[in-house]
């Protein structure tokens, strides 16, 4: 991975951290630039395995499953992605900013306008969560697309209001 930023394009820096992994197989961070690198060449089918790769190694290292679930999710296979995301959710919330959010299943229901499904999940969320804003933007927005605006007034703008009390730095 030092040899990364050194490499002219993409199509050199793949081949030669794949060969790096071949050498180095305990090395967590090299399927995890595999996976980083194919995805932005659009190379789903190579980041998803450089992140199964990843994870069958250490599952809980920062951005595996994270990495996992969206190249589940960008090859189609949804119901492993949700599965993913379940596993990111049970785990350790004690993060900060976005990546409390990416152990949200409700974000991904919300993506694919699975409003119903995704309410219960944002819900959760903000319960261990209570400080992370776009989980009260999503829930509002899944209510709003159902056309349930008294939920909105009712649910979303009391916790709200409670979380900009508890919370007043966060904007």
């Amino acid at each position: 991975a030092v040899l990364l930023p050194l490499l002219e394009t993409l199509g050199e820096a793949l081949p030669a951290l794949e060969s790096a992994a071949e050498r180095n197989p305990g090395d967590i961070t090299l399927p995890l630039w595999i996976g980083k690198l194919s995805w932005r060449a659009a190379d789903l089918g190579r980041a998803l395995d450089a992140y199964r790769r990843a994870a069958q190694m250490d599952s809980g290292y920062p951005g595996v499953l994270e990495g996992l679930a969206a190249a589940q999710k960008a090859t189609g296979d949804t119901a492993a992605a949700i599965a993913t995301l379940q596993q990111i959710a049970s785990l350790d919330t004690s993060g900060s900013g976005r990546e409390r959010v990416a152990g949200a299943l409700g974000v991904l229901l919300y993506e694919q306008e699975r409003y119903a499904e995704a309410i219960p999940h944002l819900r959760e969320k903000l319960r261990s969560a209570p400080d992370v804003p776009v989980l009260y933007r999503l829930l509002g927005l899944c209510y709003i697309r159902m056309e349930d605006y008294a939920a909105v007034m009712s649910e979303v703008k009391p916790a709200l209001d409670r979380a900009v009390a508890a919370y007043p730095a966060v904007p």
